[in-house]
């Protein structure tokens, strides 16, 4: 099974039977996929948890093409909200991007109900629960981050909650429906679903890195991490000084922004996200290595593939 199955697959859902078989949605939808869906991006996550149990089915191709088609919505959505460029380019209207999400999401559903004729309709109908619950969780990361944090030593822990249900759920989604849809146990199920969550982490904890290395702070206005951490560690003078130039950063002030960035290094923010990042690399690595799952097989080996690039500890990271 590869991407451009996964792809196809969600390009089937978006464009049914009709006279226009190559239509305007179609169109954006090949587009966010082209922009959003990164050679590192890993689509074949659910995939792979259907391999490291049994293996893979058209019931996970479908469960593939449904997490990226919420994942590409969730996206043009997100960007909507926070003021940033869409990955449609200035080109495309509002309404546009909205519409596109929206069939987006009808699509994966339409994904997860496929076509009927493959006896799997229960098993169909769990993953859509499954999906439900998980994308109400990610929804309420998002607002949650979008909330006045709190003060003190709380800041870090909200911080942290925001970024496991908005960062981290998505991906214990597309583990946990790929082992579901490659006839895993209930053990294997919940290894796998830590599994995802802590690759997630991992993702967030990496682009947080990236982001202070490259002194982006577009997501500054919803405390990100390794501004929260800094709050939580930092004395009197620096909280001030953190929070005067996070506001200054959050108004399109590129020195205070650089100033900010600099400021959190010196207090070791890259510090603790690598640290944090190599820990859940570690829990995730001792999850893979779990009895229930198959230890020889690809889906395995391809999951490995994916903590070891993650892992500022390894040799080859995104964090690089």
């Amino acid at each position: 099974m590869t991407r451009q199955e996964v792809c196809d697959r969600l390009q089937e859902a978006i464009e049914p039977v009709s006279p226009l078989p190559r239509g305007r949605l179609g169109q954006l939808v090949r587009r966010a996929w082209g922009r959003a869906i990164t050679r590192d991006f890993p689509v074949l996550l659910p995939v792979w948890a259907a391999e490291a149990v049994g293996g893979a089915s058209r019931l996970t191709l479908d469960v593939a093409a449904a997490w990226c088609g919420l994942y590409l919505a969730a996206k043009l959505l997100d960007d909507l909200q926070d003021g940033d460029p869409s990955i449609l380019g200035s080109a495309v209207s509002t309404p546009s991007i909205l519409n596109t999400a929206t069939s987006l999401v009808f699509a994966a559903q339409g994904c997860l109900a496929g076509s009927g004729a493959d006896g799997q309709s229960s098993t169909r109908v769990s993953l859509a629960a499954e999906f439900y619950r998980y994308s109400l969780e990610v929804a309420a990361g998002q607002e949650l981050g979008m909330q006045p944090p709190p003060e003190g030593e709380k800041v870090l822990p909200w911080a942290w909650e925001v970024l496991q249900k908005k960062g981290a759920r998505p991906f214990a989604l597309a583990c946990r429906a790929g082992a579901i849809s490659g006839g895993a146990s209930a053990e294997a199920v919940e290894v796998l679903t830590e599994l995802g969550q802590c690759i997630g982490e991992t993702v967030q904890l990496m682009d947080d890195a990236l982001g202070l290395r490259a002194r982006d702070v577009g997501d500054i206005r919803s405390v990100a991490l390794p501004l929260a951490y800094g709050l939580s560690v930092g004395n009197e003078e620096e909280v001030q000084s953190l929070t005067s130039l996070a506001a200054a950063a959050g108004n399109g002030d590129s020195e205070a922004a650089e100033s900010l960035c600099l400021l959190l290094e010196g207090m070791g923010a890259m510090r603790y996200l690598s640290i944090r990042a190599s820990a859940g690399a570690l829990r995730a690595r001792s999850l893979l290595s779990s009895s229930v799952l198959l230890s020889s097989s690809p889906g395995v080996r391809a999951l490995a593939g994916v903590l070891d690039r993650l892992d500022p500890a390894g040799g080859d990271t995104l964090c690089a």
